[in-house]
């Protein structure tokens, strides 16, 4: 009989242990963020203000910036905070505000520590908001990965979008930048160069003209002078 005791304490001990290994190989912030939704696993997230804590609401302002009000009021409508494997997440139920999208869902990643928010709009198209999407590629739960069949290349090109836009510029913006600023200097060196050209050409224009302008008149003062020589040597003989 006092074996029972023993093999429960083994179990719980096992149990705990598997627990709390993962979450001590996560960083600080993915510990707080796995406190704070791992025990809100199947309840109503907003019983539990759970948008509304700053672990929360401040990474998803950052994200979705202008976009925040109306994919809150989306989000909201769920009345359940999910788990599949590493993913947290929550679903809309309803859309209050059909004109912008139609359903949306929040996902945070506990191995990546990511956060991310998926749009399906009401023609089916998508758009996704992300953490540092130019490094990783948010997985979203088998209850969200039939929004994107409709229209995949939305979400792809709304996520080179976000990256564009996100903190610290993007591939993207980068590549439009250098792009411009080479087509300025392009610009720049070819009109220095034509300037160039064209006041080399001017400049040696003006100079044969000087050259030839002297010319004429160093031969024309020559030829006055003599004809002077040669009408004074001539009335000189005529007088003498």
């Amino acid at each position: 009989m006092r074996i029972m005791p023993l093999l429960k304490a083994a179990c719980l001990s096992l149990m705990l242990s598997a627990c709390v290994a993962p979450l001590l190989l996560m960083s600080p912030t993915s510990q707080l963020m796995w406190a704070l939704l791992k025990p809100l696993v199947g309840f109503d997230p907003n019983e539990a203000n759970l948008f509304e804590q700053p672990l929360i609401k401040d990474r998803m302002t950052a994200m979705l910036g202008p976009n925040y009000d109306s994919t809150m009021q989306l989000l909201k409508t769920a009345n359940e905070l999910q788990q599949e494997g590493p993913l947290f997440y929550v679903v809309s139920r309803y859309a209050p505000v059909p004109d912008i999208a139609k359903q949306a869902g929040m996902v945070w990643n506990a191995d990546t520590n990511q956060l991310s928010v998926m749009l399906q709009k009401s023609d089916g198209a998508t758009q996704v908001f992300g953490e540092n999407l130019t490094a990783a590629t948010p997985n979203w739960p088998s209850a969200m990965q039939n929004w994107q069949a409709g229209n995949p290349t939305a979400t792809a090109l709304n996520g080179v979008g976000k990256a564009m836009t996100g903190s610290g510029g993007s591939l993207l913006g980068n590549m439009m930048g250098a792009m411009q600023q080479s087509a300025t200097q392009a610009i720049t060196g070819s009109a220095k160069q034509a300037v160039g050209s064209a006041t080399g050409a001017a400049t040696q224009q003006v100079n044969k003209s000087v050259t030839g302008t002297l010319q004429q008149a160093n031969q024309a003062v020559t030829d006055s002078a003599k004809r002077a020589v040669n009408d004074a040597a001539a009335s000189t003989q005529q007088q003498a």
